[in-house]
C-alpha cells in the first residue's frame, strides 16, 4: 500500500502566493496525498482565497484541501506543530505559502518503491526568485549517497524536500517555538547522534520550487548563531570543534561579503 503523505502549509497575510502553492499540491499524481493549511489570522484576504478552494473546487484539481485551521500563533514552529499534531500521514512535508510543487508527478516519483519504515526521505529542490518569472537561481546539490555528516555544518536538507516519518517526530519531537530561523534544523539536530541507524534515503528527484525571501532574508548572521546554539544545544559534537565550526561559517560570510562588495 501506497504510504499516506501529509503535507502542511503555514500561511500568513500571503494571499497573493498561495494559489500557486494550493494548486501545485492538489495536482498531484500521487493518490494517498493528505494536506492541511494551518493559517495565523490572516487579514489579507487569504483565509477567503483558502475557502474557495474548500467551497468550491476547480473540477481539474484532483485533491482536496482536507483540513484548514485559523487561529493565531506563535510562529512558524507552532503552525507546524498545529499541523503535525492534525495529520494523519506516514510522512510529512512541508511546503511554505509561496514554495510550489516542482511538477504534477513530482510526489508519485519520489515514493513509486518507498515503503512507511524509513525515518527520512530526500529530494532536491529548486530556488527560485521572487517575482513573476521564478527564475531558477540553484538547485540543491546531488548526491550518489546523501551525506548525514554535513549537518555538523549547516541546515544541509531543505524542508521542501524532505519527508519526515511520523514516529521520527514522535521519537524526537516538535519543532521548538523558540527557534526562529532554524527550528527545522534543530529538530534534526535531535538525531545527529543517532545518525548511523537512521533509516534514509535520497533520491535525485525535484520536488519543490522554493522561493526567495521570507523571514530569514538579511539575516544571514543571525540564522548562523542560531545554528551554533542549536549545535551547542544537541551537543552533537565537542564544543571546541563546534565553536571552530561558528567561526568558519562567519569567516565564510565576511569573505563572501567583502567579495560582493567589490
Amino acid at each position: 500500500m501506497q504510504p499516506k503523505i501529509s503535507i502542511i502549509t503555514a500561511i500568513y497575510n500571503d494571499k497573493e502566493n498561495i494559489v500557486n502553492t494550493i494548486e501545485s499540491i492538489l495536482n498531484q499524481t500521487y493518490n494517498n496525498i493528505e494536506y492541511i493549511i494551518v493559517d495565523g489570522g490572516s487579514t489579507d484576504g487569504s483565509i477567503e482565497t483558502i475557502q474557495k478552494y474548500i467551497h468550491s473546487k476547480p473540477k481539474y484539481l484532483k485533491h482536496n484541501i482536507d483540513m484548514f485551521i485559523s487561529q493565531k500563533d506563535n510562529g512558524i514552529s507552532d503552525a507546524f506543530n498545529k499541523g503535525i499534531e492534525l495529520s494523519t500521514g506516514d510522512y510529512i512535508n512541508f511546503q511554505g505559502a509561496s514554495d510550489i510543487l516542482d511538477n504534477p508527478h513530482c510526489i508519485e516519483e519520489m515514493f513509486n518503491g518507498i515503503d512507511k519504515n524509513y525515518d527520512l526521505v530526500l529530494g532536491r529542490i529548486k530556488r527560485v526568485s521572487n517575482d513573476k518569472y521564478n527564475k531558477i537561481l540553484y538547485f540543491s546539490k546531488d548526491y550518489k549517497n546523501f551525506p548525514i555528516n554535513s549537518l555538523l555544518w549547516k541546515m544541509s536538507i531543505p524542508h521542501q524536500a524532505l519527508f519526515t516519518s511520523k514516529h521520527f517526530f514522535a521519537k524526537y519531537g516538535l519543532f521548538r517555538l523558540d527557534k526562529i530561523y532554524s527550528m527545522d534544523y534543530e529538530q534534526l539536530l535531535r538525531a545527529y547522534k543517532d545518525r548511523a541507524n537512521l533509516k534514509l534515503l535520497y533520491k535525485n528527484i525535484f520536488i519543490s520550487r522554493w522561493k526567495e525571501g521570507g523571514i530569514g532574508t538579511g539575516k544571514i548572521k543571525e540564522i548562523l548563531k542560531e545554528y551554533h546554539q542549536n549545535r551547542i544545544d544537541n551537543k552533537i559534537a565537542n564544543p571546541i570543534l563546534l565553536h571552530c565550526v561558528y567561526l568558519y561559517s562567519l569567516l565564510k560570510f565576511y569573505t563572501k561579503s567583502l567579495i560582493l562588495r567589490k
